[in-house]
């Protein structure tokens, strides 16, 4: 076990009212800063304990975390941004789509490169009806932003290959992370791994072309075609194309439907074939075999959707222009009605004539209404009776087939899927910041900080204790001990005066009535972690400094005072004027005594006690021989708890009452006022006094 305590200097925790004083440590390193220790991987951690406002029993135990990781510390990472720049990609009227994806593209870039320096480059591939590599291993934003300008729209969507292109590159780089990012707007059109196998027969033989009309067959399965963006092949090859880069086996395909299509006999002669639908998704299985060597599953896989050209994307924009229009009530400009579009139960569009609204019906927010006017203008809505519902059911399970980092479809779609161009930029953006958050330098990876509070205190209870810096769930409670998952701390900070975290709990003093110098907080502060350079260093069990607190020793005044009252001006002699009161103050195991006299008045003061104190502690002598804390050893100890207050009466005297008779004394209720009230009742008893004789009267 290594103990941190050998490398650095005297910690001081903090000068508190209560005089705490942290323990004393070994020379440390010129470097590390005052306060703090250092670990093995260079990550500082100041403990510190102050007393918890408005207590005298609570203290907070902190841990500062901070620190500047070596250069070295931040991971290298190679990304490969693969783009879609097919022909549906091209700017229209209706939307500004390569232009804003381009800009997302390079902001992208910038938000990644910015403060990585040399260890991350950025790979553009882009792809249409095949795949080309525009920018390689680059950190260079001009030269990105350059060659993402020179985008061009147009051609068929080969995402098979825009994968493949993204495999050769990160595949022969090496690198501590590496990520593909892959946009698209459209299912795949064209793939290359089933380019000779786009027809099959019933007896299995599969045809590149659709083969003669005079074969003896009657049913042909369409397995994939240039141009069509319903067939499963297409979406088979991208997905094998993903796993051979991230590794894994399994089913792949079974997401588009398929076609099958019979020979009719025409009048004219000859054979043609008829296409028919809801033929079942061809699935293959992949096994090992059919994945490269080279596939490494640790590549973190993005894959993201915008899809405002598919006719389901066209319908959410009739309904949102629909229900503006209503809401305007905006008539169309040549007193026409809009039909609203539709989908009922049977997934079929239907046209509807309700809601007819009239330019007479128009309001006065005539800005408002020019916008609908040509919002609705730029859109046809006549085609959407070939409205495919299905589409965008296959495009989500498609593109949720060849991605890893969500494992939940649901979260992926509304994280990573959408219809809007502006959607679509804050996806890239988003992807953007969770990748570079990765890529930070980081003082300590899976740090785990674990404590032992002494005997002398517990863990004020989690449920209403004020734990700050980590959320509830990081931490695990045990009796004594308490651990922190810190998980990976990052380098975000240079200036180790303004910690990059700080993690606190509360602990209770369990004998109220404890005090000493010195005391220690933990029996032991240790904190585990890994190198953050060498994923495979793993250090248990650092050491790192304890706390200590001094408690002064908790006071009480028992205040007596003695009145006597003369109510017949008896004259008592002179002995009887100085008369004293034998008072008894008695608790279970102890007992005091007072002597007053008329109209005198003691004040005691104590140290109060409780039953399992230990005032002879090492804590307690040390306590008493410092000579800065004052500590009065003429002063008793008094154990807290229930006391009666009792009184031998003297002769010529009645009592007629005692204020707090019967008292509890404790830290809480430490002043007690007492007040004793005798009345002189006669003159005549023997007294051993010369001034006057004793005499004896009877009546």
């Amino acid at each position: 076990m290594k103990k941190i305590s050998k490398k650095i200097s005297s910690l001081l925790v903090g000068c508190l009212t209560l005089g705490m004083l942290s323990s004393p440590l070994a020379t440390a390193e010129t470097s590390t800063p005052k306060g703090f220790i250092k670990t093995e991987s260079g990550l500082y951690i100041k403990k510190s304990v102050s007393k918890v406002e408005n207590t005298d029993n609570q203290y907070r135990i902190s841990f500062d975390i901070s620190g500047t990781a070596p250069k070295v510390a931040m991971p290298t990472a190679e990304i490969v941004l693969v783009i879609d720049r097919s022909g549906s990609m091209k700017d229209t009227d209706k939307e500004q789509k390569i232009t804003k994806v381009k800009n997302a593209a390079k902001n992208f870039c910038k938000t990644i490169l910015d403060g990585k320096g040399d260890n991350v480059k950025i790979s553009i591939v882009s792809y249409a009806s095949s795949a080309s590599l525009d920018i390689k291993s680059s950190n260079n934003l001009n030269n990105l932003s350059s060659k993402i300008n020179y985008l061009k729209a147009d051609g068929g969507t080969n995402t098979e290959e825009g994968i493949k292109e993204a495999k050769n590159i990160i595949s022969n780089i090496n690198a501590d992370k590496k990520y593909v990012v892959l946009f698209t707007d459209g299912l795949p059109t064209y793939n290359t791994y089933y380019a000779d196998k786009n027809y099959m027969d019933e007896d299995g033989n599969y045809y590149k072309y659709m083969p003669n009309p005079d074969k003896n067959s009657t049913d042909l399965l369409r397995l994939g075609n240039r141009g069509s963006a319903t067939y499963n092949n297409d979406i088979m090859a991208a997905q094998r194309a993903y796993h051979d880069i991230v590794g894994g086996t399994g089913k792949i395909g079974g997401i588009a439907p398929r076609r099958y299509y019979q020979k009719v006999n025409k009048d004219r002669g000859g054979y043609e074939y008829d296409s028919k639908d809801n033929k079942e998704s061809q699935t293959e299985e992949l096994t090992s075999k059919d994945i490269s060597s080279t596939a490494d599953p640790n590549i973190k896989f993005y894959t993201m959707g915008l899809f405002t050209n598919s006719t389901y994307s066209i319908r959410e924009v009739a309904d949102n222009i629909d229900e503006s229009i209503n809401n305007y009530n905006v008539g169309s400009t040549d007193d026409e009605y809009v039909e609203p579009v539709k989908e009922d139960t049977t997934k079929e569009i239907v046209d509807l004539t309700e809601n007819k609204v009239n330019k007479e019906d128009m309001v006065e927010e005539e800005v408002k209404i020019e916008e609908i006017k040509q919002s609705r203008a730029k859109y046809d809505f006549s085609g959407l009776s070939k409205f495919d519902p299905g589409e965008s059911d296959m495009a989500k399970s498609f593109l949720y087939s060849i991605q890893n980092a969500e494992t939940s479809f649901d979260k992926y779609v509304n994280n990573y899927y959408t219809s809007s161009t502006d959607a679509m930029t804050n996806i890239f953006s988003s992807i953007a910041k969770e990748i570079s958050g990765e890529l930070n330098a980081y003082l300590g990876k899976d740090v785990v900080i674990k404590d032992t509070v002494t005997g002398d205190f517990s863990i004020v209870d989690i449920n209403i204790n004020d734990i700050q810096g980590i959320d509830k769930d990081k931490i695990s409670i045990n009796g004594n001990n308490i651990e922190f998952n810190l998980g990976d701390v990052e380098d975000i900070n240079e200036d180790l005066s303004n910690p990059d975290k700080t993690i606190s709990f509360v602990i209770e003093v369990n004998d109220p009535y404890l005090f000493g110098e010195d005391i220690p907080t933990n029996v032991k502060a240790a904190i585990d972690h890994t190198n953050p350079i060498n994923p495979n260093e793993r250090f248990e069990n650092e050491e790192f400094n304890i706390p200590h607190v001094t408690i002064d020793p908790k006071k009480a005044k028992i205040t007596v005072k003695k009145v006597v009252q003369n109510p017949d001006n008896l004259t008592p002699s002179e002995n009887m004027s100085q008369e004293v009161f034998p008072i008894l103050i008695q608790g279970n195991e102890e007992q005091y005594s007072v002597g007053l006299k008329a109209d005198e008045t003691e004040t005691m003061t104590v140290y109060l006690k409780g039953n399992e104190t230990n005032i002879s502690s090492e804590y307690a002598e040390k306590y008493k021989e410092n000579e800065n804390y004052k500590f009065d050893k003429n002063l008793n100890f008094l154990t807290v708890g229930g006391y009666s207050v009792s009184e031998i009466v003297p002769m010529n005297y009645e009592l007629v009452s005692i204020s707090n008779q019967n008292f509890n004394i404790n830290k809480d209720n430490n002043e007690i006022n007492i007040v004793i009230t005798n009345k002189c009742i006669n003159d005549r008893y023997f007294h051993d006094n010369h001034d006057k004789a004793n005499k004896l009267e009877f009546k």
